[in-house]
């Protein structure tokens, strides 16, 4: 039978910082206390690395991270200020995972319109973006761009298994047309609902969407 596949989660640098620090002190932090901003960032950052590194080792598939830095309207920092702080730090731990196994797939997650960064997602070897949120970005014009999307709404966890079916095949056939009249018939990016912690959502939707390709 199919494997299903397997999922680690938790890469996040910047959100875990914040954890500790408080999101408003963080970014106060990016401009008045940069010392501060980077050592911290940096221990998390060596954390995270050795925590892809292990998961690579362990054998997942799909490993995920994310880093809600999307607005309903944009980024909740200016592009180069993310540029600064955080890409090279996923990028980092990205390689961590890839030096290992170079097949692992890379999941990102953030809510909001994280348009304008996409293509620093990607030069950090960011493969899956969750999700693509249509009252934040036009969806049309990101398959044009970057390739085939498949987007479920938001809070379709709280449907039942069987809506779910319904709603991912409605939106995969809508995604998969879309994708072929853009002349791409491929997968660059995968988005969905966030599909819990635990990324077992990700198991259907993933092989229906290679069997529909």
């Amino acid at each position: 039978g199919t494997r299903e596949p397997t999922v680690a989660a938790f890469m996040d640098v910047f959100e875990a910082s914040w954890y500790l620090r408080g999101l408003d002190s963080m970014l106060m932090d990016f401009y008045v206390n940069e010392e501060f901003a980077q050592a911290l960032l940096d221990k998390m950052t060596d954390f995270k690395v050795e925590l892809a590194k292990k998961w690579a080792q362990a054998g997942v598939d799909i490993l995920t991270t994310g880093d809600d830095v999307g607005t309903q309207t944009g980024l909740m920092m200016s592009r180069d200020m993310y540029c600064k702080w955080l890409k090279p730090r996923l990028a980092k731990v990205i390689f961590a995972a890839k030096e290992v196994n170079p097949d692992i797939l890379v999941f990102y997650h953030s809510d909001g319109n994280v348009e304008e960064i996409i293509p620093d997602l990607i030069e950090a070897g960011v493969e899956i973006l969750n999700p693509i949120q249509p009252e934040c970005m036009d969806p049309e014009r990101i398959i044009t761009r970057y390739g085939a999307v498949a987007q479920l709404p938001p809070g379709l966890t709280a449907a039942s298994e069987e809506e779910q079916a319904l709603l991912w095949q409605d939106a995969l056939e809508e995604t998969m047309e879309a994708a072929f009249a853009a002349g791409d018939p491929g997968l660059s990016l995968l988005a969905r609902g966030w599909g819990g912690r635990d990324g077992r959502g990700l198991a259907q939707p993933v092989r229906q969407l290679y069997d529909y390709v």
